[in-house]
């Protein structure tokens, strides 16, 4: 124990020290770090007053009069004013204010001293890092992530994938559940406190069976039977310059109503008419999907057809619901949503008669042997255009009037015309070895039009070489309009 005489000449001596530091700070015009408020403790903090960002960190320090042993730091207003350590570290919170760091002896709190803090807003962004940034997860398997915030004050995230259902699922803990089929996908973690700030991780999803495809382009590929089903989870359309080629065995399943088109080439040759081993589908069939369509618009994709030859050959187009209260078109909206599985719009002007090269796209263009299209349906009542519920032919002209083989027209409709096959400004054409059976025109636009052809301001007739043509509502294939359908050689 020291001798009473000893402790007051300390405790005198410390208070004189900070006399004089605190005339020394007054007299250069330091009053933000002059001495805080000693409020009659001797306890006094270092600087006063401070104005600190939010989310920045600043030191408090105090002196104190030998009596003190030890101190204890708080935010008078809780953790809505920020947090402060044993050591005088003080953390700003994310929201500005004015708010007030406190120092007291730990064994009497009513010995204490004040600081005043102005937090203004925060001079650093809110970033997200997602952990794994890079991982590869089987098909069906999960992978846990997670996620950490900086310079927001609430730490927590929503999980989403940017590509959505192709990717499986993710819960609001990170975990991935992958789907069974091969995919490329990214986890999303999105900040609470800024939601316009995220962090992602790229996945590739290995094995499994079939491959997701992502709405958007497609560049130049192939799609094969080790690949397929093919899992189409938005619209999708080949650019200008590529091709996508589909080998026998794929199945092209679409997720919801959406549609693939061109001006890229679509190469599809299945094996045989007897095989048609390549399959369009839906895989909601009762909500369908949009169909194939090779145009020459002036809509997103924007340039004429690609000069080549589209193949649609030996292979199966279903389940397709042309439904204009589902509007999904850019540009010619009507028409559109309203016609055709297939739907092939040619040029932008279109004459009759005209020689091959003047249309955008010619009829020596398209190949459709050995093509099915079974159960599509042209179902918008409120359109006049609801035509051609299997095939659209639009502006089609050429010197080469095409004779299509093994073609099967089965089940389609569509409300006022065509409900297989629709020809409007366009030139004759052949079918030949083909079935036409059971497809519906639902309210016949013109008395005595057949369920099966429909045809509109065209250079000449519909031929049928050898078709098999039965079952069709309304039966026959009267128009008012001529040239008229001819037929050739009909079977037995």
């Amino acid at each position: 124990m020291y001798p009473m005489a000893i402790i007051e000449r300390r405790h005198a001596a410390v208070l004189l020290r900070l006399s004089l530091v605190a005339g020394l700070l007054q007299g250069c015009g330091g009053t933000s770090e002059g001495p805080g408020p000693v409020d009659g403790t001797g306890l006094v903090v270092q600087p006063p007053s401070a104005t600190v960002p939010a989310l920045a960190t600043k030191t408090f320090t105090v002196s104190a009069p030998v009596s003190v042993r030890s101190v204890a730091w708080t935010v008078q207003e809780g953790s809505t004013g920020g947090s402060i350590t044993s050591s005088g570290l003080y953390t700003a919170p994310a929201a500005a204010g004015s708010f007030h760091v406190v120092v007291a002896s730990a064994t009497d709190p009513t010995v204490r001293a004040t600081a005043t803090v102005l937090v203004t807003g925060s001079s650093l962004p809110v970033t997200v890092t997602v952990t794994p940034s890079v991982s590869s997860v089987p098909a069906s398997g999960v992978q846990q992530f997670t996620a950490t915030v900086a310079n927001a004050s609430n730490g927590t995230v929503n999980w989403s994938l940017k590509e959505g259902a192709s990717c499986g699922t993710i819960s609001a803990s990170g975990l991935l559940q992958a789907p069974a089929w091969s995919a490329v996908c990214t986890v999303v973690a999105t900040s609470v406190a800024d939601p316009t700030r995220s962090g992602s991780a790229a996945v590739t999803v290995a094995g499994g069976t079939g491959t997701a495809v992502q709405a958007g382009a497609i560049r130049t590929q192939t799609w094969t039977s080790a690949g397929s089903p093919y899992r189409v989870f938005g619209d999708v359309y080949i650019p200008s310059g590529n091709r996508l080629t589909i080998r026998p065995g794929v199945q092209v399943r679409f997720q919801g109503h959406y549609r693939m088109e061109g001006p890229g080439i679509i190469d599809a040759r299945g094996t045989s008419p007897a095989q048609r081993d390549i399959l369009f589908t839906a895989e909601d069939p009762v909500a369908g999907w949009y169909g194939i369509r090779i145009w020459n618009g002036t809509g997103a994709i924007g340039t004429a057809p690609d000069v080549g030859d589209y193949h649609l050959e030996n292979c199966i187009i279903e389940n397709v619901v042309k439904d204009r209260s589902r509007l999904r078109s850019f540009g010619d909206a009507v028409y559109n949503d309203s016609r055709g599985a297939l739907y092939v719009y040619g040029a932008t002007a279109w004459t009759a008669g005209a020689p091959e090269d003047y249309a955008g796209l010619k009829y020596s263009d398209l190949h459709l042997n050995g093509l099915m299209l079974r159960n599509n349906r042209a179902v918008s009542t409120d359109s006049p255009e609801s035509k051609g519920g299997a095939i659209y032919f639009n502006t089609l002209s050429g010197s080469i009037q095409p004779i299509w083989t093994d073609m099967v027209f089965d089940r389609n409709m569509a409300v006022v015309a065509g409900g297989a096959f629709m020809m409007h400004h366009s030139g004759p054409v052949t079918f030949k070895n083909s079935v036409m059976t059971g497809n519906v025109v639902t309210v016949p636009e013109q008395a005595g039009a057949g369920g099966a052809i429909g045809y509109w301001d065209v250079s000449g007739p519909v031929t049928l070489d050898n078709v098999v043509y039965t079952r069709n509502d309304p039966p026959g294939f009267a128009t008012a309009e001529a040239p008229s359908v001819i037929v050739l050689n009909p079977p037995p």
